[in-house]
């Protein structure tokens, strides 16, 4: 495989590598998702130091503790009713953002929201005014390119919070240890938990599906929130159109079309973010998540020494509850995707070794150790699972 197809195979989307180089630009493909539209020396330059395929970051992950490295673990919400009930979980990674425009800890918050442009895409803010951030909050199950018009921000003489998914995060720490100079810029790094990018496909499926097929027509596309998880909700000029549950909009329609390298993700829980939250879902009798309406939690955790101590002075000053009480198991069971797809890493690496397909390049041994909390049967399924899958041509 030449070296332009593996980065675009593999590729999550974040535009970091056109922007810095100004030698190509993000186009959606027929796929539905968009990547670089050239692969010059530069381009590629910047993709071997960056991808998260590279696995690069990894040296500076746990391959002990699944859920990633931390100083502190919690359960937790934002006190401020609207923001919880806005968000998508328990709005945490706003009231921290609020904390720290309202305390001066930065200029500015780095994030990803909502756009009346383009209500399938989104757009990045640079977010100065603390009551704009309810507005700005809440989950895009979208491509996002988050890092297309960052160079202003790496030139002023401010600085900001990002707030990206876990690869962004990762993309980001690879950039700052070869530009360290620009580290004192991210005061702090916030991420979320995240099962994939979905693509633009899927997201036509979902306006269909909301009864507004024509997107044009859409004023607004609401993935989650206004309640936890919330409801996925389109409006045209006319008003709402259509909701799904969060079961029916995610499972059944977005989650079944996102990128190859969602399925190959080495971290969904922000591991090399300051604080990273997910969905602390109440659960079942028979161990299942319960995504029935409740109100808004999020599990916290505290991934760094100035992670903790924000989180910790967020909490003092009233605009997080906090319980310390956070259990793993209770975790593991809540998020058993994110679970199954970290502990069989090599099995899924294998499948797609056994297609003659060129695989991530990851370290084997760090997803060893994970690999013992599954059980063989269970290794063997998603091993035959995505060979398959590869071979029909769906990865």
């Amino acid at each position: 495989m030449k070296e332009e197809q593996y980065y675009h195979d593999y590729c999550t989307g974040c535009g970091l590598c056109c922007e810095v180089t100004g030698k190509s630009v993000m186009r959606m493909e027929k796929d539905g998702f968009y990547y670089p539209d050239a692969y010059p020396q530069e381009t590629l330059e910047v993709c071997r130091r960056v991808c998260p395929v590279n696995g690069r970051e990894l040296a500076d992950m746990s391959s002990d503790e699944i859920w990633g490295s931390y100083e502190k673990k919690y359960l937790g919400w934002s006190t401020d009713s609207g923001i919880r009930y806005r968000a998508s979980s328990g709005g945490v990674l706003t009231a921290l953002c609020k904390y720290v425009l309202e305390h001066k800890a930065a200029d500015g918050i780095l994030q990803f929201a909502e756009s009346s442009e383009n209500v399938t895409l989104g757009k990045v803010y640079c977010t100065i005014n603390p009551d704009e951030l309810i507005g700005r909050c809440g989950s895009r199950y979208c491509s996002s390119m988050p890092f297309v018009g960052l160079l202003p921000y790496l030139k002023d003489d401010k600085r900001y919070v990002f707030v990206g998914k876990p690869c962004d995060v990762r993309v980001l720490h690879n950039y700052l240890k070869d530009h360290p100079q620009l580290k004192e810029k991210f005061v702090y790094t916030l991420s979320f938990f995240c099962a994939g990018a979905p693509s633009e496909h899927a997201n036509l499926r979902l306006l269909q599906k909301l009864n507004c097929p024509d997107k044009a027509q859409c004023t607004r596309l609401q993935y989650r929130g206004s309640g936890w998880p919330g409801y996925a909700t389109a409006w045209s000029a006319e008003g709402e159109t259509g909701r799904l549950d969060y079961r029916s909009s995610w499972r059944d329609t977005l989650g079944r079309d996102i990128r190859k390298i969602c399925r190959f993700c080495a971290d969904g829980v922000g591991e090399l973010a300051d604080v990273s939250c997910g969905d602390a879902w109440y659960l079942l009798e028979n161990g299942e998540p319960d995504c029935s309406e409740h109100e808004g939690r999020n599990f916290i955790f505290a991934r760094s020494s100035r992670g903790a101590a924000l989180v910790k002075a967020a909490h003092e000053a009233g605009y997080l509850y906090l319980n310390e009480n956070a259990s793993l198991e209770k975790l593991r069971q809540a998020q058993k995707y994110q679970f199954i797809r970290k502990a069989a890493m090599n099995s899924r690496l294998s499948g797609i070794r056994a297609a003659f397909r060129k695989a991530p390049s990851y370290p084997k041994s760090f997803f060893r150790k994970f690999g013992r909390q599954v059980s063989m049967n269970q290794k063997l399924h998603i091993f035959y699972g995505t060979l398959k899958r590869v071979l029909q041509g769906r990865i």
